[in-house]
């Protein structure tokens, strides 16, 4: 099993979680494979202590069941019915998000954004695609300043990702999402909150009702 590894992490802790992490929203490692500590120990070459604290990290997010004298699974992906209610929630926080960023961004702060934004769009493969889009908007929603808002958009999104997994990701829409990022960004520019807001709700809208089409067709 190979893993792609985050590069500079801050602490061996913080290497395994964002590594165990790939695996999991790759679909590398599928819903209930054993995660166990010894065998990740050796695959990512990490100490015991810092596998144990990654998975107690991911569970609270969602992405790890922890089961009592059983250990660690990868949690079960969600329902439909689930993934609509993180859509819906989604809607309303990173349309907040992106109202607030349109308040505090710096032209410092847009130009990153704007190179981050160029920088998914040379993405050809879909994951390293996937994960590049995810940096955007993470870091876009980052600009709004609340801790708490980001992280819970950060459990939100990393659970689409997972659920994504498991449908083609559509490369063709590539460009178009740069475009609509381009957008939200000149509306950052402009300091145009309400801009910001309807873009990036649109953004999400089109996605939710893209993947509730491929999963009725393979209902």
């Amino acid at each position: 099993m190979q893993f792609v590894k985050k590069q500079q992490p801050q602490t061996m802790t913080q290497l395994a979680t964002d590594t165990i992490k790939i695996g999991i929203l790759s679909g590398e490692l599928q819903p209930g494979t054993r995660l166990i500590p010894s065998e990740l120990e050796s695959k990512l070459n990490l100490g015991r202590v810092p596998i144990r604290e990654a998975l107690k990290e991911l569970a609270g997010t969602g992405l790890v069941k922890l089961l009592p004298n059983r250990g660690a699974i990868v949690a079960p992906a969600l329902t439909l019915e689930e993934l609509y209610e993180v859509f819906a929630l989604r809607y309303d926080l990173e349309g907040k998000a992106a109202f607030r960023a349109a308040k505090l961004a710096t032209p410092e702060r847009i130009a990153y954004l704007r190179e981050l934004n160029a920088l998914t769009h040379q993405e050809e493969q879909p994951f390293p695609y996937t994960q590049a889009n995810r940096t955007f908007h993470l870091e876009l929603y980052r600009t709004a300043g609340w801790h708490f808002l980001h992280k819970l958009i950060t459990q939100l999104y990393d659970q689409m990702i997972f659920v994504r997994s498991y449908f083609p990701t559509d490369m063709a829409m590539r460009e178009t999402f740069t475009e609509e990022h381009a957008a939200i960004l000149d509306a950052l520019e402009r300091h145009d909150s309400a801009a910001a807001k309807k873009i990036t709700q649109r953004h999400i809208s089109w996605l939710h009702n893209r993947l509730k089409e491929m999963a009725k067709k393979q209902a």
